[in-house]
């Protein structure tokens, strides 16, 4: 019978020592908790800086031209966006606007433009769609496109015309979250705005096409 006894009364001492260890209030360790999931659900505003390519030309009707020609210039500015992941999915799917400052201007000296032409961005903005996919649980490599528009002035020597057009842009990026609410991110896009037209009298209509490539890097705030 002691033999039966015996574990039963030394698991019973046992249960009374760790309650009584308790009681004295010495210390015993903790479960660990995992930390909560990452996830990139929800809204977002940053900022983004960088620096865009542009290349254009300049042709009037009966066919005297520039040749290409391109420039370079910093642009910065704001962004604001919204990002939606289900639960368990690696896939990211958001819309994002940007507005930006440009100092993009492309300008060519040449007896074509009578002495120089030039075509300044002064703005832009973008709306984009974003598809993502989390490849780490901090990392998100991502594709983007959508709409364009740009306010743009142009200058032939002795005439000055401001015009806004319309675009497309397609580029991608990789993004990282430093936190649950502060992420980096570097992006390169290629944008095309429509032509621009200007009507120099005597000459006959110029017309200004614009393409530009844009690398920027932006920190976001998410909520």
């Amino acid at each position: 019978m002691l033999r039966y006894l015996a574990p039963v009364a030394a698991a019973a001492v046992l249960s009374v020592g760790v309650a009584h260890a308790a009681d004295m209030g010495i210390p015993t360790k903790a479960p660990v908790l995992a930390p909560a999931a990452m996830t990139w659900t929800g809204f977002y505003v940053g900022a983004q800086a960088g620096v865009g390519w542009a290349t254009t030309n300049w042709t009037n009707t009966i066919g005297i031209t520039t040749n290409k020609f391109d420039g370079s210039g910093v642009v910065g500015g704001v962004t604001a966006g919204y990002n939606w992941q289900a639960p368990g999915s690696r896939f990211v799917f958001g819309i994002e606007a940007d507005i930006s400052a440009s100092g993009v201007d492309p300008t060519k000296t040449t007896l074509a433009c009578g002495v120089s032409c030039e075509s300044n961005l002064k703005a832009f903005g973008t709306i984009r769609g974003r598809v993502g996919y989390s490849a780490f649980d901090n990392t998100l490599l991502y594709v983007t496109g959508g709409a364009a528009v740009g306010r743009f002035d142009y200058r032939l020597t002795g005439f000055t015309e401001d015009q806004t057009h319309w675009g497309w842009t397609l580029g991608a990026g990789v993004e990282y979250a430093l936190t649950h609410h502060w992420s980096m991110k570097i992006e390169y896009l290629y944008t095309k705005f429509e032509n621009g037209s200007l009507n120099v009298p005597p000459f006959p209509v110029i017309t200004v096409p614009f393409d530009m490539n844009l690398v920027r890097i932006g920190v976001n705030y998410r909520w």
